[in-house]
């Protein structure tokens, strides 16, 4: 218990600094392109982690080219997440991101787990959180139908180009829901949230890289310490958070961090409209408002779901060790029958 506390504070701070990165990496975007803020992001993420395995983890390597399909998938999962979600970033505005980024996760999970992919510590889910998950997918819907009848902070928005940025997140938040998972695996064989990170944005900044490569002007105007300056913004609000969001992962399950990450959207929502950088809108506030209230009963449902489960597990192990033992404390012996999907025992006598 004290481990899932822990994980969910690390969480917590890694969802406070994301809003502060989506809302600078916005501003940013409108003065360099796409891949000129993913190879200085995610370049400097790469060498700062990488060193820090060098340096402090060097064990870890050995345990790295053993789960290299881990390395190889998690890669992939992290290029085409995040490529989406700077794309999505600079169509529609970072609190509508977050909210269809996040928001798509616990249902993602659950979606990825009917094909295969889940992790050793995967729970089930109870129908009420279910059909809480679908009212996320609900909410996201009425996310587009806001931003693209300009009624978000960007009111002269094309509405296909809102449509587009929505879609954008929302399938940016299902593929880096399988990063997740993956990046779960890899921690329950022995690898370490620094190693993880330290080598999850290689193929993302190989690509960046090759296609800077291809068209250097914009990268090449800027001068060193412009981009000097860059990189330690970006060891702040983009390598710091990354890491507290990784710790955090392994000390929680994939739903459980879903969740938790999907209070990110009021943050990003209130320190937009702090900054300036987006025009305040009743109706984003609303839909973000329903967003967080649909999200907290999740949480909630979770919380009496997993305690429920926990109970009859008890309850089950104490019967069962009486039934090996032959008789209950009055001597009877026990008969085991089915009430609402739990274990019950009753006398035989009765």
């Amino acid at each position: 218990m004290e481990q899932t506390r822990a994980g969910i504070a690390l969480l917590l701070g890694f969802v406070a600094a994301q809003a502060v990165r989506d809302v600078y990496l916005r501003h940013l975007f409108g003065h360099l392109g796409l891949f000129e803020v993913a190879l200085i992001a995610f370049g400097m993420a790469m060498l700062s982690f990488g060193l820090g395995v060098v340096v402090f983890a060097r064990h870890q390597v050995r345990l790295l080219r053993a789960s290299w399909r881990y390395v190889v998938a998690v890669n992939a999962t992290t290029l085409v997440a995040w490529l989406s979600y700077f794309g999505s970033l600079r169509l529609v505005e970072p609190a509508a991101v977050n909210l269809a980024f996040s928001g798509v996760a616990p249902a993602a999970v659950t979606g990825w787990s009917l094909l295969g992919l889940r992790s050793a510590a995967r729970s089930k889910t109870g129908r009420t959180e279910a059909l809480l998950h679908w009212g996320l997918l609900a909410v996201i819907g009425l996310l587009a139908i806001i931003v693209s009848t300009g009624r978000s902070g960007f009111p002269q928005l094309n509405p296909t180009t809102g449509l587009a940025g929505i879609a954008l997140a929302t399938f940016s938040g299902i593929v880096i829901t399988a990063e997740t998972i993956i990046s779960k695996r890899m921690n329950e064989v022995g690898i370490s949230a620094l190693s993880i990170v330290g080598v999850r944005f290689s193929l993302v900044t190989i690509v960046a890289a090759g296609m800077v490569a291809h068209e250097p002007a914009k990268i090449a105007a800027l001068p060193a310490a412009a981009i000097a300056q860059q990189c330690l913004v970006f060891l702040l609000v983009l390598v710091g958070p990354i890491y507290l969001g990784q710790a955090g992962l392994k000390l929680t399950n994939p739903l459980i961090s879903s969740v938790v990450n999907a209070i990110g959207p009021v943050t990003t929502l209130a320190l937009q409209a702090l900054t300036g950088l987006v025009a305040f809108s009743p109706a984003m506030l609303v839909v973000t408002a329903l967003y967080a209230i649909i999200s907290l009963a999740a949480v909630v449902t979770r919380v009496a779901w997993s305690s429920s489960i926990a109970d009859t597990a008890d309850e089950s192990r104490v019967f069962r060790n009486q039934l090996r033992n032959g008789v209950r404390a009055a001597g009877k012996p026990l008969l085991q029958i089915k009430h609402r999907n739990r274990i019950r025992w009753r006398d035989s006598a009765k």
